[in-house]
């Protein structure tokens, strides 16, 4: 497959043909349709604090199409996306998904997909992430707002902490169910949920139930 390299700094990303991803068991490989650039793509390819490996391939905000699947419950053809808060190996040992400290992406032994070779991202043609990572895009929502799931949660989170409000509930599910509150009622954040979390919205649209991995 093709995808856009980072090697060193001040160089730009260099496309090169690189092996497909397979899908190990629990894992799924993506087709991406549309990879989002990040801030945090841009920072961690310039001087300062972070910067990522050699080799890396960056893209942490995608979506797209399943062509391979090890993980139950997924099949091929299904649209998908993921977060990039990949459990380090001492939580993979107890079988979950996410940081046991609820620490996410301040968790010292995090990897986080697109910012390192053991988690490459989505600036190519394939992507593959853990199942327990990912999210099935509903009916409603296409590739390209798909993309904007990862983003819009931290909108949303803003928006739920704006008013004074807890963010009991941050994951991108928690988020794109509570945006259909905040965005049926404007009122409630003066139209700012209306305003950036426009492409999240058409989730709360999409049908219900189609757990593992759906957006409510």
């Amino acid at each position: 497959m093709r995808a856009a390299i980072f090697h060193e700094l001040g160089k730009p990303l260099r496309v090169e043909t690189v092996d497909k991803p397979q899908a190990g068991p629990g894992e799924i490989v993506l087709k991406v349709h549309y990879c989002g650039i990040c801030g945090s793509d841009l920072h961690s390819t310039h001087p300062g604090v972070f910067v990522v490996p050699n080799g890396t391939i960056l893209g942490h905000e995608f979506a797209g199409e399943i062509v391979e699947s090890g993980a139950p419950g997924w099949k091929v053809g299904e649209m998908a996306t993921a977060l990039p808060n990949n459990a380090c190996e001492d939580c993979r040992k107890l079988g979950l998904g996410e940081c046991k400290d609820n620490l996410g992406i301040m968790c010292p032994k995090n990897t986080l997909t697109g910012f390192n070779p053991s988690a490459q991202g989505a600036y190519a043609e394939f992507v593959k992430f853990g199942a327990k990572e990912a999210l099935r895009l509903p009916t409603a929502v296409k590739s390209r707002e798909g993309a904007a799931v990862e983003p819009q949660r931290y909108a949303c989170r803003l928006c739920l902490t704006h008013d004074g409000a807890p963010a009991a509930e941050p994951s991108a599910q928690g988020a794109a169910r509570r945006l259909k509150e905040r965005v049926t009622d404007p009122a409630r954040t003066g139209g700012a949920c209306t305003r950036s979390c426009s492409a999240t919205s058409a989730s709360s649209r999409a049908p219900r139930g189609e757990a593992p991995g759906a957006l409510e």
